[in-house]
């Protein structure tokens, strides 16, 4: 019985009908008018049956994009395609279609439309926390509250990113050195619903160690005004990635390319800079 039962765990599945592979190029891009050179990435789409280990390549690529009254042809990079702001300004409140294309008879295309120039209002304050390592040693962190006045009457959708830069001295010879760190907010992508012109406030969950002691310290808060597509994108792959419950249902990837896969979305920023000592 037992040979007959390690016999049958050798046995290869045959005559299996595996679903046919369709080629499709996928794109991601994110234009904004305080860039001076946008990037598009572009790849192919990969098997999931038959010979995983066959890497399947986009091919050569070309590609267009256009305003509406102007098209510009892209360049090519080493992972997809590029285009210089001044030959095509990526401007606020306009509408830009992307066209991609490869030798292999591929083709992609996508629509998305820059936010309008928003003035926000725009504050923040500080608080230090007290942290006890348990030897001896007494630090502090900084956190931050950020506070961002929605403008009302409008769909809007948001991220948030904040980094600091203190200047500190070493303490065997003290001469200064610049030491930099990046915010990690409680929440940074999120949309006005159910705040719509009201105060939004967002806190650090942890902020920035070592600050508390700098001669010098800054810190810069940018605040991303972007397309609904920007959000539904980064939103599904926190979802997909099933967000902080592991045995959640995960969700398709928000793609708004039509004839492939990926993302072409818009965003515009503003930030405000705070210096805390």
């Amino acid at each position: 019985m037992l040979l007959m039962v390690m016999n049958s765990c050798e046995r290869d599945v045959k005559n299996v009908g595996l679903p046919e592979f369709e080629q499709k190029l996928v794109l991601a891009a994110f234009i904004s008018p305080s860039d001076t050179i946008s990037k598009i990435t572009v790849s192919s789409n990969q098997r999931i049956y038959g010979e995983l280990g066959t890497r399947v390549t986009a091919g050569n690529l070309s590609g267009t994009i256009s305003n509406g009254s102007y098209e510009a042809a892209l360049e090519p990079t080493d992972n997809g395609l590029k285009f210089d702001n001044k030959k095509m300004p990526v401007e606020y409140g306009k509408t830009y279609t992307l066209k991609v294309f490869s030798d292999k008879g591929l083709s992609a295309e996508a629509v998305c439309r820059v936010p309008e120039k928003k003035n926000f209002t725009l504050s923040a304050d500080t608080f230090s926390v007290q942290m006890n390592h348990g030897w001896g040693m007494e630090e502090r962190r900084i956190d931050v509250n950020f506070r961002i006045m929605d403008i009302p009457g409008e769909e809007n959708f948001y991220r948030i990113k904040g980094t600091g830069m203190g200047y500190l001295r070493y303490v065997n010879n003290g001469s200064v050195y610049r030491y930099t760190d990046k915010l990690r907010f409680e929440r940074d992508l999120f949309s006005d619903r159910g705040m719509d012109g009201k105060e939004i406030v967002h806190k650090t969950d942890y902020g920035l160690n070592y600050f508390y002691e700098a001669d010098s310290a800054f810190v810069v808060l940018y605040i991303f005004n972007t397309g609904k597509s920007y959000f539904q994108y980064h939103k599904s792959l926190y979802d997909f990635s099933g967000g902080d419950t592991p045995f959640s249902e995960v969700t398709p990837v928000f793609s708004n390319v039509t004839g492939g896969l990926g993302i072409f979305a818009a965003y515009t920023i503003d930030s405000i800079v705070l210096r805390l000592k």
